[in-house]
């Protein structure tokens, strides 16, 4: 049920059928036409579910956390796949970009809660 719970957060925050127009974008994704593309989240709903069976687990916190997605590419998402947490971009080498204001951002600074 807490799965569940996360994944209804994640929807009610954006994430509906329109997941690939999310607001933060790979540049990959953004440059590269006819790439198969996902929507990668920044924090792994195990770890989130984890949180949430641990003691006083910070419920507002983690809803944040379960809202940050970033649309990539199948490749991107591959390798991302096994890291947990904004930094996984930087190491990944991966540029994400904000379209709200078409800047780059720093995700483990933006997801940082």
């Amino acid at each position: 049920m807490l799965d569940w719970a996360l994944w209804q957060v994640a929807f009610a925050t954006g994430n509906t059928q329109k997941k690939f127009l999310g607001r933060y974008r790979s540049e990959s994704v953004i440059r590269q036409i006819g790439l198969k593309i996902q929507r990668d989240h920044v924090y792994q709903r195990k770890t989130l579910l984890q949180e949430l069976l641990g003691p006083s687990p910070d419920l507002e916190r983690i809803i944040l956390q379960a809202q940050c997605c970033v649309v990539v590419t199948v490749d991107e998402h591959n390798r991302l796949s096994k890291i947990d947490g904004g930094e996984k971009y930087r190491i990944a080498g991966i540029t994400v970009y904000d379209m709200l204001d078409e800047t780059t951002v720093l995700p483990e600074t933006e997801w940082r809660t």
